[in-house]
């Protein structure tokens, strides 16, 4: 019979538990053979590897959303969960145990901000990564919380034996000029814009304009945020503030902004945005419009309102 020793090997190592040497014995065969059809029963397919994730997919709505948005990868999970900060720290769990499962060695990540982000740090399982560097894609912010853009990178740096390019400012200063000179003429060491070009990933939240790590008073002015409001813009990435469609804007803010630029973050050839709760729903649909994901990450709730939006 076909493959008859190889199914029968396969069997008594994965389903009754037999060790190679056990194996060895009872069919009088050396463990270098067992070992050598074991390999041959993968490479044909005769038992397969399975893994169980630690959440469950809704591979149904993976499926529309990577159709409709034009995404090269998604997870929904299926867990059903309404609270803001459950769900935060829900999907920044999975965020993380997708970046350890997809980091590679000598691989440049751009980090964001925000609460998801925060918890996505906190949950990441340490490795020992070789070449691997962290860069900050956004200035920080005038509080020390864990979703800290510099607490967030110190915490990846550490869990990914990663080196780390931080940035040294806010996230909004008082004019153009001061921002370029931030970006593309530091006092000291290369221009921060040299290493966001080498990214190979880019991991980031979706803020709403009302609710937001970033748009908030204390950093971006009321008048500010409420000329965003009216403009009609529904989030933002990283600061960079879109409407419904998609569309960025273009203002006095957008100058004033430490962030790496919507064009040179669209050139990093894996944008991951970690993002999910019912007050987000257009956010995430602006942002899936706009080109800027390319694998999203969020909850069952907000993919069906997102599918089901007309």
């Amino acid at each position: 019979m076909r493959d008859a020793n190889l199914s029968l090997v396969s069997y008594m190592y994965f389903k009754k538990g037999m060790s190679q040497s056990e194996i060895a014995k009872k069919l009088d065969i050396s463990k270098v053979a067992v070992s050598r059809m074991l390999q041959k029963a993968k490479k044909d397919n005769i038992y397969v590897v399975k893994i169980k994730f630690p959440f469950e997919q809704n591979l149904e709505y993976e499926r529309i959303l990577k159709k409709n948005f034009k995404l090269n990868d998604v997870i929904v999970v299926q867990e059903r969960e309404t609270n803001k900060e459950k769900i935060s720290k829900q999907l920044g769990n999975i965020g993380a145990f997708y970046l350890n499962l997809t980091i590679k060695d000598n691989y440049t990540i751009g980090v964001g901000i925000g609460h998801t982000i925060g918890h996505l740090a906190d949950a990441l399982i340490p490795m020992k990564m070789k070449n691997v560097h962290v860069v900050q894609l956004q200035g920080g912010l005038t509080n020390v919380e864990y979703y800290n853009p510099f607490s967030i990178m110190q915490k990846i740096c550490e869990r990914l034996s990663a080196q780390g390019t931080y940035i040294t400012s806010s996230a909004i200063v008082d004019n153009k000029e001061q921002r370029d000179s931030i970006i593309y003429s530091p006092p000291m060491g290369k221009p921060i814009v040299e290493i966001w070009k080498k990214c190979d990933k880019a991991l980031f939240g979706i803020g709403t304009i009302d609710k937001s790590s970033f748009i908030v008073p204390n950093i971006v002015g009321k008048s500010e945020i409420e000329e965003i409001k009216e403009r009609g813009f529904v989030g933002n990435i990283m600061g960079h503030c879109y409407n419904s469609e998609g569309k960025f804007l273009k203002n006095e803010l957008e100058e004033k902004l430490v962030s790496i630029p919507v064009e040179m973050l669209m050139d990093i050839p894996e944008r991951i945005a970690v993002a999910g709760g019912s007050e987000k729903v257009d956010a995430i649909k602006g942002a899936l419009l706009s080109g800027v994901i390319t694998n999203l990450i969020t909850d069952i709730n907000t993919a069906k309102s997102i599918i089901e939006e007309k």
